[in-house]
């Protein structure tokens, strides 16, 4: 695996007709990103919260080709591998070709992310504050964080 992220850029799109356009600051990206909709806003506070994840991308590739074209919500690098993740009510593809390699694609029902309301809304509230202080903290503080 490389030491860059595959993807550092969102693809620049439209956003889809009647979906609200979030904006937020990402500490793990340390740049501004939009989330198109609430559900892309709660599967972004997951991915910014969750320590596992190295980096991420929104936005970052078209699922399939024609008119089974879709933009996959998120791109996310662990220690383990990469992941596409798409936020839909039905199954996407488990795996899709970019460039030479393929790339798992996970799902995420709604429901997943209705689910664990409790605990984005907490995250939801800490980020503005770890935003604001976070050239106060040391960089081990941030990476437990």
């Amino acid at each position: 695996m490389t030491n860059f992220p595959r993807f550092q850029t969102p693809i620049s799109s439209l956003r889809p007709r009647g979906t609200r356009v979030i904006e937020a600051y990402s500490p793990k990206l340390d740049r501004r990103l939009q989330c198109f909709g609430e559900n892309a806003f709660s599967q972004w506070i997951c991915l910014e919260a969750d320590p596992l994840i190295k980096t991420f991308c929104e936005r970052p590739a078209y699922l399939g080709t024609g008119d089974d074209e879709r933009l996959a919500d998120f791109w996310a690098r662990q220690e383990t591998g990469e992941t596409l993740l798409v936020i839909d009510e039905k199954l996407q593809p488990t795996e899709v070709k970019i460039g030479d390699d393929a790339l798992p694609v996970r799902t995420i029902m709604p429901i997943e992310l209705a689910a664990a309301h409790v605990w984005i809304s907490n995250w939801e509230r800490m980020l503005p504050a770890i935003t604001c202080c976070r050239l106060l903290l040391s960089q081990s503080s941030l990476n437990t964080v």
